[in-house]
């Protein structure tokens, strides 16, 4: 997660483990979000003193080590509502893009506050998912539902886009060009939903239903 105006990112790994589960740190990630806001909102035209005092906190909070069923290591607690765009890039391709993206969003956009959720993710073999058959790097921006998010969306898409991001407002005929398998994959919806049952308006655009 890189945190927005402060130069740092928090790391998180995760690996199988055979050892008996550890007692999981307690976390406040609301409380670290409220701080986030607060510097955000008194701090929005002294950008070096935000920057500053955010690496201060960031710079306190303490590594963590602990073994934990899987349910409870990737569940979080999420009460401030807001916006989130991700994008599913070519993996070599990420680092590039972050790099876009950060530049541009402490230099056009200093409302924004929540950290910045990188992912690699490793391929897989289902037809139709972002990650078929390529290692990627994903990249979700977010912003505070209480503003509107798109000002600041449609200014980060173009970068996502220019590295490789597929865009979610596709239809099928574009979709055939980008997915090997796409004829198949409709092939099996067929065979499981011959009556279109549960085709909604938007689901037969995607899928080129009439």
């Amino acid at each position: 997660y890189y945190i927005p105006f402060s130069g740092y990112a928090q790391f998180i790994a995760s690996d199988l483990s055979d050892a008996q589960p550890t007692p999981r740190p307690t976390e406040d990630d609301e409380g670290g979000l409220a701080t986030l806001r607060k510097l955000r909102t008194v701090l929005r035209r002294l950008p070096s003193l935000r920057r500053a005092l955010i690496k201060g906190a960031v710079r306190k909070v303490p590594a963590e080590d602990y073994v934990q069923d899987w349910l409870n290591v990737y569940v979080s607690d999420r009460r401030t509502k807001f916006n989130e765009m991700e994008y599913h890039l070519p993996f070599e391709e990420g680092p590039k893009a972050l790099a876009e993206i950060i530049a541009l969003t402490e230099k056009h956009f200093p409302e924004v506050y929540f950290p910045m959720e990188v992912r690699s993710v490793a391929p897989d073999e289902f037809w139709l998912s972002p990650f078929h058959k390529r290692l990627t790097c994903s990249i979700a921006i977010h912003h505070d539902a209480a503003n509107d998010p798109r000002p600041f969306m449609r200014a980060a898409e173009p970068i996502f886009r220019r590295y490789g991001g597929k865009m979610h407002s596709l239809k099928a005929a574009d979709f055939k060009k980008l997915y090997p398998r796409w004829d198949d994959a409709l092939a099996v919806r067929r065979d499981i939903d011959p009556d279109n049952r549960f085709v909604s308006p938007y689901m037969a655009g995607l899928f080129g239903i009439e």
